[in-house]
């Protein structure tokens, strides 16, 4: 944990092997725009995450996509193909991922199929990919 002099709250950090893409010394709309990469259903998807309720922490979204390396058009894939193109499904799937439901490995590799597979609920509140 880093105890930045500027922010009023401690920022988390965990080891990564690649840069972070989401940092608070840019803007909300800098850091979607950056995460969109450009494809105009991935800022639509991230916009409607915002939209959805600004109580809710996007920035967690934002992190947890960050961690799993989702950008661009696997962000629509992840909208669009897994959760039917309803927002709140997709933030219950960001959730579980950051439960710990699965691994990274095991969501790029749905997300890297042509058309990725929608998740299956297991359990009360969680979610698994199908192969």
């Amino acid at each position: 944990m880093i105890q930045d002099p500027k922010y009023p709250f401690p920022i988390y950090e965990h080891p990564r092997t690649q840069p972070r893409r989401v940092f608070m010394d840019r803007t909300l709309c800098d850091v979607i725009a950056i995460m969109a990469e450009g494809n105009p259903g991935a800022l639509d998807c991230l916009f409607r995450l915002l939209d959805l309720d600004m109580r809710r922490s996007v920035i967690k979204y934002l992190y947890v996509l960050d961690d799993f390396e989702i950008y661009g058009y696997k962000i629509y894939m992840l909208y669009n193909d897994c959760c039917d193109r309803n927002i709140e499904a997709l933030a219950e799937l960001l959730d579980a991922f950051d439960a710990g439901y699965y691994t990274k490995e095991e969501v790029q590799k749905n997300l890297n199929r042509p058309r990725a597979l929608p998740f299956a609920p297991k359990g009360e509140n969680s979610h698994a990919a199908t192969d």
